[in-house]
């Protein structure tokens, strides 16, 4: 029966578990995404038709490992209603062609919508959400301070099943890497053993 060194399987399981704690930093480094909400402000006052893109960044799963299930959009706004004002007014909020939110003289002010996953806010970049402003002055020489606010954007996520854990595929190769370098360390203990018998 072969003798081995303990020393071999110290050096055996630390190599092992170094390669292993490798292979869970870089999963975890995956799981990054564009995921923090980002509120951008908006000021439409310049004339009394008008509109204004906000650029927000799209979801960015850098590991594959995310999947988004929804994007969530909210409006704090305030439109100028003082006398010499914009009166009537018509506003609305858009993302790829589609409407979000309308407003008019009776308002609402403010709003929040989620709307369901999309490629058209996946990956590197940004995307517009579009603003339009219309309005009919009192006045030819005073048309108010106009439409001014924020917009919100944040993303619904989950992570996908076959990354819950660590995934197989990755596994894997951590294991063969752990097992190659048991059998190295033996082999070379083995052939000092040898050389010693000699």
């Amino acid at each position: 029966m072969t003798q081995h060194d303990p020393g071999t399987f110290k050096k055996a399981a630390v190599l092992t578990g170094l390669t292993v704690l490798m292979g869970g930093a870089e999963i975890s480094t995956a799981d990054a995404a564009t995921t923090v909400p980002e509120t951008l402000p908006f000021s439409i006052s310049v004339s009394q038709s008008d509109s204004e893109n906000l650029n927000f960044t799209r979801f960015n799963d850098v590991g594959g490992t995310l999947a988004l299930t929804g994007v969530n959009f909210g409006l704090s706004s305030n439109i100028d209603l003082t006398p010499g004002g914009f009166n009537p007014f018509t506003a609305s909020v858009s993302v790829n062609g589609n409407e979000l939110f309308s407003q008019s003289s009776t308002g609402p002010f403010n709003g929040s919508k989620t709307i369901g996953p999309d490629p058209f806010f996946v990956g590197l970049g940004t995307f517009p959400v579009n603003l339009f402003f219309n309005a009919t002055c009192e006045s030819s020489t005073f048309c108010g301070e106009g439409w001014v606010g924020s917009v919100t954007v944040s993303f619904n996520y989950e992570t996908t099943p076959a990354q819950s854990a660590v995934p197989l595929p990755a596994a894997l190769p951590l294991f063969a890497s752990g097992a190659v370098g048991v059998g190295v360390l033996g082999w070379r203990n083995r052939r000092k053993q040898k050389a010693k018998k000699a």
